[in-house]
């Protein structure tokens, strides 16, 4: 019996399928396979009813389960002793909302990447309730995703948190820089989603103000928002890391308005039951940053991404 026979058979059991194991374990399914056979010659006993389509646990398999679960959290406990942190290697599925590409994922790669030259990322670009999916399912490592966060299952830290700020072009405010909540409702507002909640405050402006919602234009993604934007079709709500470059070259600008831009956290997700070193060690470098670690936010109830 080997720690790598045990930890094919873990992951198989665990995510329930030998291909998502193969993935995760970073090789070939035939190679899982032949492990976790080995590993049943070893003990003599059949751990996967092998008759249908997915990773199906034995009786045997039920009862040693607990029992390998037991000796990889040994082993990986015994990998987080002091070793004068030895540089990380391997790779890395990780997952990261369209906003986090941009605005934070470069400079994290950039930190991370020179206390680890050796560490391969393989990133995924997509929203937070598919990248959630993925991390619940085994097919990412990890996500760095605004919240909700809701599947119960997700072992939870803050990142990163991003201001955001109203921004337009020049061209359409001319010299204004602040905005009354009437002001804002006479400007057409340019927001990713139907049901974000820039969307919805507009909505209920229109009951204060009379706002006709059709001034409200949906871009579907940051690069159609911003590049209307940049046209003088509207003004927008954006993380103020993702418009820097826009800004400091002039072509938009910032302004203050009586509705406040918010705030927004975005949180480190992995399984509860991923007891990896070195996601324990990725994870402790979210715990250690001093301003993601005093913000105190219910990632289950934050704000979405798509302002």
């Amino acid at each position: 019996m080997t720690l790598k026979q045990l930890e094919a058979f873990y992951w198989s059991a665990v995510l329930g399928s030998f291909s998502l194991a193969a993935q995760r374990l970073q090789m070939t399914q035939s190679s899982v396979s032949k492990r976790i056979e080995e590993l049943e010659s070893s003990l003599s006993r059949q751990l996967f009813d092998r008759s249908g389509k997915h990773a199906l646990l034995t009786r045997e398999g039920e009862r040693f389960l607990p029992l390998a679960s037991n000796m990889l959290e040994l082993r990986d406990r015994a990998m987080t002793l002091p070793s004068g942190d030895v540089p990380l290697t391997g790779t890395l599925r990780v997952g990261v909302s369209e906003m986090m590409a941009f605005a934070w994922f470069p400079a994290f790669l950039q930190t991370f990447g020179r206390e680890h030259p050796e560490l391969r990322w393989a990133p995924h670009v997509g929203d937070p309730h598919e990248l959630q999916r993925m991390v619940s399912k085994g097919e990412l490592d990890f996500a760095v995703t605004p919240g909700p966060i809701t599947d119960l299952e997700l072992k939870v830290s803050v990142a990163a948190t991003l201001e955001f700020s109203w921004v337009a072009s020049p061209r359409l405010l001319g010299d204004i820089r602040y905005l009354s909540r009437k002001d804002l409702t006479r400007y057409v507002v340019v927001v990713k989603a139907e049901n974000s909640r820039i969307s919805g405050l507009m909505a209920n402006l229109g009951g204060e103000v009379g706002y006709d919602a059709q001034h409200t234009l949906i871009g579907r993604s940051l690069t159609a928002v911003v590049g209307l934007v940049l046209s003088g079709a509207g003004i927008a709500c954006l993380s103020q890391a993702y418009t820097k470059v826009w800004r400091e070259q002039g072509l938009l600008v910032s302004v203050d308005c009586e509705v406040a831009a918010p705030r927004l956290a975005y949180f480190f997700i992995k399984r509860k039951d991923d007891r990896r070193h070195i996601l324990d060690r990725v994870f402790a470098h979210f715990a250690l940053n001093k301003e993601a670690a005093e913000t105190r936010i219910d990632a289950r109830n934050a704000l979405p991404e798509n302002v």
